[in-house]
């Protein structure tokens, strides 16, 4: 009797350890919670057992061998929750079936422990007590057995049709884990006792004997068919790349909170979802042939193409989001191997490089203008000379048709010549003006292809606007009246060519908004720490909808071709480092007004 108490006392404390051992590895995983369950079950079973065969009370060791099925109805269900965390989304029917089964084990149970219809009676044996089954054991084994069973094919298929070699390599410890108690417990606490033949109990010591193998794999390999496939969520929960587990079948074994966020999905969606479906990858190219896995354990496309390779680093692609659009992302991938060396699947981590790109456009937008502002200032030096050759003909032409004109005058006869002499003055008059409003324009456009080396320098800012506004004049002659009005500024401690640049696109904005005779009003006004520019127009207006995005990089409301939403932009970047700011009021039909407010004095910010 002794021996057979201790065999099960000690069987009672392996499972107990065994099921702390699996959910202390992972205890939010629902496969380690389910499978610490199932030994903590078997564990109560076992002191049941224990408490049963000492006692010598009869009723007592009846009430305990009906209360020892807390313990084992449940085995059932628990051994399929379990299979089909490993291998769900794939089986949707066993995935629904498990909270039936659960209730069907709740119904036995309730039978075992308020009637004889389960456990009928105890009997006298050598070692202690054994029982007696009644009409509804049977059905509730049966019940057990079918769930077992069902867990027993799922697991078998999916290791062998979907695993990696690593995971395929533990189909015997599988088996064994799961055959041998299903077979022993069958024997000694189901079929003979059915026929009234009583033996030794050895139920929880076979489930001993498969908590045993659990944690043995688990310490050989990193894991086992109770957590299969696992990596510290802990560690991935905190990072801020998105993290994923891919397994031969190309489906996502796991995936970490931030990759989810990515994607728009929960981490529970994204378990077990084609990694195709979050990943576009056109080409990968292999930059560790050495490290990668077999041809036929990494992951294809339709067209038989390898969608993702081991030990690549760094190449870009687009992740679809749940709402079917797409962000940029680099995605760098290597195997994951065990404890052993074998290839569990493959780790890859995704970079969201939206800012990276956005950055990208920016430096090469920059590029682009600044070598748009050195032909420009190229052309400027260019056009100078022949300006500057004739202004001084013309300014000669002038004095020499001055004295051509006195000469006529001294001459008798000459009405005849006296008006094209006033309609050549008059000519010569307009052309200088004309060459000194194109000197003047490209005197402008060289200071303001001139960015400088960024170096603070006081600056009048109404000086800097008259500057705009003769440089925007000529968009802006025929369509638009101007209207100054100046406050006395303090001077501002900036760059002149930025705010130029600011103010330039402003008003220009402001000439495209508005129709034929609309107006511009440019103000200025002093505060105590501030100055402040405004520049309206009665245009248009932006739509409310719209509002929040004027200043986003590459947004525009012109047509395409127009515009290229980098003006807004690349004004509020530099208000915003000369430590401002710029804000807009607009009405639909009404008109616009953007202010610009820059700090003078000690308030001043630097920038860069």
């Amino acid at each position: 009797m002794y021996p057979y108490l201790l065999l099960v006392s000690v069987a009672c404390l392996l499972c107990a350890s065994c099921a702390g051992f699996v959910f202390a590895t992972q205890p939010y995983r629902r496969s380690n919670q389910v499978a610490g369950l199932l030994l903590m079950g078997v564990s109560f079973w076992a002191v049941c057992e224990v408490a049963r065969n000492l006692t010598n009370d009869r009723d007592i060791a009846l009430f305990l061998a009906r209360v020892s099925s807390i313990g084992w109805v449940y085995i059932g269900p628990f051994f399929l929750h379990l299979a089909v965390s490993s291998v769900a989304p794939r089986e949707k029917a066993p995935y629904r079936a498990i909270p039936v089964l659960y209730a069907g084990s709740t119904f036995f149970l309730v039978l075992a422990l308020s009637s004889s219809l389960v456990i009928r009676d105890v009997v006298r044996t050598s070692w202690g007590w054994g029982y007696s089954v009644g009409p509804m054991f049977l059905p509730s084994y049966g019940l057990t057995m079918a769930s077992c069973l069902t867990a027993f094919y799922l697991l078998i298929r999916d290791y062998r049709n979907h695993r990696s070699p690593a995971e395929r390599r533990q189909g015997p410890w599988i088996a064994l884990g799961i055959a041998f108690p299903l077979c022993v417990c069958a024997t000694t606490d189901v079929i003979l006792p059915v026929l009234d033949i009583q033996v030794l109990r050895l139920g929880t010591t076979s489930f001993a004997i498969m908590g045993l193998v659990t944690v043995g794999t688990m310490l050989r390999f990193g894991y086992s068919f109770l957590t299969p496939g696992n990596f510290a969520p802990e560690i991935l929960a905190e990072l801020s790349e998105g993290v994923a587990l891919i397994r031969q079948d190309e489906r996502i074994s796991s995936a970490n909170p931030s990759l989810a966020r990515l994607a728009g999905y929960s981490v529970d969606e994204m378990s077990g979802m084609p990694i195709s479906d979050v990943l576009k990858i056109e080409s990968v190219t292999r930059s560790d042939p050495d490290t990668e896995l077999e041809a036929n354990d990494l992951p294809a496309d339709d067209s038989g193409s390898v969608l993702i390779h081991a030990a690549t680093e760094g190449f870009e692609c687009d992740l679809v989001r749940a709402s079917g659009d797409t962000i940029p992302v680099s995605v760098s991938s290597s195997v994951l191997r065990d404890r052993q060396n074998y290839p569990i699947g493959i780790v890859v981590v995704v970079r969201d490089q939206r800012m990276v790109a956005d950055l990208r456009s920016r430096l090469v937008t920059s590029a682009r203008l600044a070598a748009v502002g050195e032909l420009a200032a190229g052309i400027a030096h260019e056009i100078n000379n022949p300006i500057a050759f004739v202004r001084a003909n013309l300014s000669v032409l002038q004095g020499h048709w001055k004295t051509i004109g006195a000469e006529i005058d001294r001459t008798p006869d000459a009405n005849d010549f006296t008006e094209l002499l006033r309609e050549g003055h008059e000519m010569i008059e307009e052309s200088l003006e004309g060459v000194g409003r194109a000197a003047e324009i490209v005197r402008g456009v060289q200071g303001f292809s001139h960015t400088g080396n960024g170096k603070q320098e006081e600056a009048d800012l109404n000086i800097l606007l008259e500057d705009v506004l003769r440089m925007a004049n000529t968009q802006l002659r025929g369509s638009a009246t101007l209207e100054r009005t100046y406050a006395e500024l303090p001077p501002v401690q900036c760059a002149p060519q930025e705010l130029k640049q600011v103010f330039l696109n402003l008003v220009i904005n402001a000439g495209h908004a508005i129709d034929e005779g609309g107006t511009i009003r440019v103000r200025t006004e002093s505060f105590r720490h501030s100055v402040e520019v405004s520049i309206e127009d009665d245009g248009c207006g932006i739509e409310p909808e719209i509002m929040d995005r004027i200043f986003d990089p590459f947004f525009t409301t012109k047509r395409v071709g127009d515009g290229t939403g980098l003006g807004l932009g690349i004004a509020y970047q530099i208000v915003r480092r000369h430590g401002g700011d710029i804000s807009v009021t607009s009405k639909t039909g009404v008109g616009t007004r953007f202010r610009v407010q820059l700090p003078t004095g000690d308030a001043s910010a630097d920038f860069a």
